[in-house]
């Protein structure tokens, strides 16, 4: 359930950001009447992407290594 969750923000954050990036760089893009390297950007957004997930992985498999009862009882 918490890999789901910070996989959807994620996915939000990166289209937020992308959305935005879009619309930043579109003066340019249409003035200037080039184009994108679409390639170069997927794998940098599927990269950044997959570093989030590995993370949030490797957080949740270090809260299961710890006794939840005594983590509790010591607050």
């Amino acid at each position: 359930m918490v890999l789901s969750e910070n996989g959807a923000l994620l996915v939000a954050g990166i289209a937020i950001g992308t959305i935005a990036g879009l619309v930043a760089s579109a003066p340019y893009l249409i003035a200037a009447g080039s184009r994108l390297p679409w390639p170069s950007l997927l794998i940098t957004l599927a990269v950044v992407f997959v570093i989030g997930m590995l993370a949030s992985v490797l957080a949740v498999a270090g809260t299961l290594r710890v006794p939840l009862l005594p983590a509790l009882k010591a607050e």
